[in-house]
């Protein structure tokens, strides 16, 4: 299995386009990336790109659906069995609750075929059979005229014990992280799957809210193919940062104090908070100044870091200062 193109650039580092299609799931094309990566020098491989051919018109997005979506990250979830039933549970209820049920699964396990199936289908099978050997599940409720499950989506949620990553991304016009509901569902994920590290973030859906939490670019340029010399400045650095991510994910940086970077929602782990910044822990740094945000209890061993947008970037530049945040400027 390959990456649809390999480019080359003119330094000799080497990125992947991938072109998703309506029967790929996210774990087809992290399969591809890596094992297509695989056959390249450490020291040339660039980043993953991820392509949508027929992202949905502007008229059809601004009718029916927000264009932002807000979503929720989880790193580090525990290997054990019940996490990925108790996540597939969870989401499925809360697909309903919304009042967006979900219309396809793809599950990744013996006797499941690696494409989007029906949820009626899928959840027959799983309730009959159980979790088992399963080693990734994901969630799409769709919006309507959808072709692409992956990408055409009203809700979605993914989780993978393989990667030990999972991630719930909505429409901002169903429900953003402001809502009441969503900080009992973080919770409730948190509880089931036990990350060491969570975000929470609004991203536009033409950069790609779901690929982003695994270190996936997607969207950038002008036709949205992230092609170095047609991106931006501020687009190539943010190519460079979310690239970057995806190395951080595998080297698990947050069980070494390090934050991807400062979002409105953080949940963070103990050696997170006990790392040092300006002569103390951070959680002291956090609890000295309210305008660092607030700091509260969110689950065992895990703290909810909550900041406003005009706060960010202050706590941001503190954080980098103090080489705590792996965002690359």
């Amino acid at each position: 299995m390959v990456p649809d193109v390999i480019g080359v650039r003119k330094s000799g580092i080497v990125d992947a386009f991938e072109v998703q299609s309506t029967k790929d799931p996210l774990d087809n094309l992290l399969q591809r990336l890596e094992e297509g990566f695989a056959r390249y020098c450490p020291n040339v491989r660039g980043a993953f790109k991820l392509c949508n051919p027929n992202r949905p018109s502007r008229r059809f997005m601004i009718q029916l659906v927000s264009e932002d979506c807000a979503a929720l990250a989880f790193y580090g979830i525990a290997p054990v069995k019940t996490a990925l039933a108790d996540f597939y549970s969870i989401a499925v209820r809360w697909f309903a609750d919304l009042g967006h049920p979900t219309d396809k699964v793809a599950v990744r396990g013996p006797s499941h075929p690696r494409t989007y199936q029906s949820f009626e289908r899928v959840d027959r099978k799983l309730k009959s059979n159980g979790f088992e050997g399963i080693v990734s599940v994901e969630l799409v409720s769709l919006a309507p005229e959808a072709k692409i499950p992956g990408q055409d989506y009203l809700l979605t949620a993914w989780a993978s014990l393989k990667n030990r990553n999972a991630y719930i991304v909505s429409r901002t016009s169903i429900v953003h992280l402001a809502k009441p509901e969503v900080m009992p569902l973080a919770k409730k994920v948190i509880l089931g799957i036990q990350p060491s590290y969570c975000i929470g973030y609004t991203r536009p859906h033409r950069l790609g809210p779901s690929m982003y939490a695994v270190g996936i670019a997607q969207g950038l340029g002008p036709d949205g193919y992230g092609i170095p010399g047609e991106m931006t400045t501020a687009e190539e650095a943010e190519f460079e940062s979310i690239s970057h991510w995806g190395t951080g994910v595998h080297a698990r940086v947050w069980e070494k104090g390090l934050l991807r970077d400062v979002y409105p929602w953080n949940f963070l782990n103990r050696a997170q908070l006990e790392a040092e910044i300006a002569d103390v822990r951070l959680e002291e740094w956090i609890l000295k100044d309210r305008e660092r945000g607030k700091l509260e209890r969110a689950g065992d061993g895990i703290r909810f870091w909550q900041l406003e947008p005009e706060q960010i970037p202050g706590v941001r530049g503190a954080l980098e200062k103090a080489e705590l945040a792996l965002r690359l400027e």
